[in-house]
């Protein structure tokens, strides 16, 4: 008479064969997305692509990239925390003048120049007060300009708006 451990075994699938259903499956994870296959595919996939990257730039930059500024609003953002971002600022001061956007305001608060960075601080102080300025980004650019610059005049201003926001 068998012995009832081994009727066990026997009914069980072995590991081997649970892995061979397991490698089968057609549920497991596949290598990155799947390429579309046709030219319409391909067409939509694009679409959606671009579709999606104009909400995000929209959400996250409140348009277009391309502002009224044009090219010398677009080398102030790319030239950001490169050695070049100060001449890249005045450029744009010269063919602009000085911005009235508070998010380019927000950029010129890391100009190496400290007269530049209180003239900025002057122009978002109303806006801050209006709340046409993001808060959070405001604070946070407060902060650091406050513990990066020798400055005592810029130093004070960004305290005294760093407490009315």
């Amino acid at each position: 008479m068998p012995k009832r451990e081994d009727m066990d075994r026997h009914d069980r699938p072995s590991w081997r064969e649970m892995d061979k259903k397991r490698d089968r499956s057609a549920h497991g994870a596949r290598e990155g997305p799947r390429e579309p296959r046709t030219e319409k595919e391909r067409e939509t996939s694009k679409a959606a692509k671009d579709a999606y990257l104009k909400k995000l730039d929209q959400k996250l930059f409140g348009g277009s990239k391309k502002r009224s500024g044009g090219a010398a609003e677009s080398a102030v953002r790319d030239a950001r925390g490169t050695r070049g971002f100060s001449e890249a600022c005045d450029a744009y001061i010269e063919k602009s003048g000085f911005p009235a956007s508070g998010d380019l305001l927000l950029l010129f608060l890391d100009h190496e120049n400290a007269e530049i960075v209180l003239r900025a601080l002057d122009a978002l102080a109303p806006m801050a007060r209006a709340g046409s300025v993001d808060r959070d980004a405001l604070a946070k650019a407060l902060r650091r300009v406050k513990s990066i610059t020798d400055d005592a005049d810029v130093e004070s201003a960004a305290d005294e708006l760093l407490e009315s926001v």
